[in-house]
């Protein structure tokens, strides 16, 4: 059963949206008290299901969460991984259908939002419009480097590019400690998200280990070479993450 909590601290989302865009305090402050009352929902569980309905925007702002789509005859497409920070939802009419269904992989924090509160929100504020819409481009940004890493990219460079995506995405709201971070993902989920069978999941990471790039125990990932694995999955850093050029 899902319990409400109440938050503390400062909102990942408010953490992500500045770092393109730095916000003033009361920006801060506005954004979160539309986040004020939150919910947790348990490891393992659907929060959404594709094409029911749902009452406004949600932010998750802690834990794993993942979007997935499934075919007739059962197997599964995992569409992206939510993390603390990211918003589902943003914009339309509501109550509307999902798209995809949501499940946490971890237990997660998650605040709904009332649409109107956010869109009286961004209409008083245009520097948390400028924020939003910076982070709407990136999510743009992130589809995209999906498509080309699924259409384009061999089994290490799939790999390698969504570790490092995730690592950056991770990194971006406090929640790397280089060169390590948490990764509660399993074998059965990474070959979801990268289109792979299983067994080829499984010799890609033994591959990737065996080349010195990283080390993967306990549900815990340490880069160990980010230059090397960077230069492996073709990964660019300044325009993934849309941040300026320095």
């Amino acid at each position: 059963m899902h319990t409400r909590t109440t938050p503390s601290g400062p909102s990942a989302l408010a953490r992500k949206i500045s770092i393109a865009n730095p916000l003033g305090p009361d920006d801060i402050g506005a954004l979160e008290a539309i986040q004020s009352e939150t919910r947790s929902v348990p490891a393992k569980s659907d929060i959404l299901r594709e094409g029911r309905a749902f009452d406004g925007p949600i932010v998750l702002r802690s834990g794993w969460v993942y979007s997935w789509k499934s075919l007739s005859d059962g197997r599964r497409q995992i569409v992206g991984f939510l993390l603390p920070g990211d918003l589902f939802g943003l914009f339309g009419h509501f109550p509307k259908p999902a798209p995809v269904s949501l499940s946490s992989l971890t237990p997660v924090e998650i605040a709904d939002i009332s649409a109107d509160a956010l869109n009286s929100l961004l209409c008083r504020s245009p520097a948390l419009t400028a924020a939003f819409a910076w982070m709407i481009e990136r999510d743009m940004t992130e589809l995209q480097e999906h498509v080309v890493r699924l259409g384009r990219m061999n089994a290490r460079e799939r790999t390698a590019h969504l570790l490092l995506e995730l690592y950056h995405r991770l990194r971006a709201v406090g929640l790397v400690g280089d060169p390590h971070f948490r990764l509660p993902l399993s074998q059965v989920e990474l070959s979801d998200m990268l289109g792979l069978s299983g067994v080829h999941m499984n010799r890609t990471l033994r591959a990737l280990r065996r080349e010195g790039l990283i080390d993967l125990q306990r549900r815990w990932i340490t880069i160990a070479d980010l230059d090397r694995l960077k230069l492996l999955a073709d990964f660019r850093e300044q325009a993934f993450l849309g941040l300026r050029q320095s």
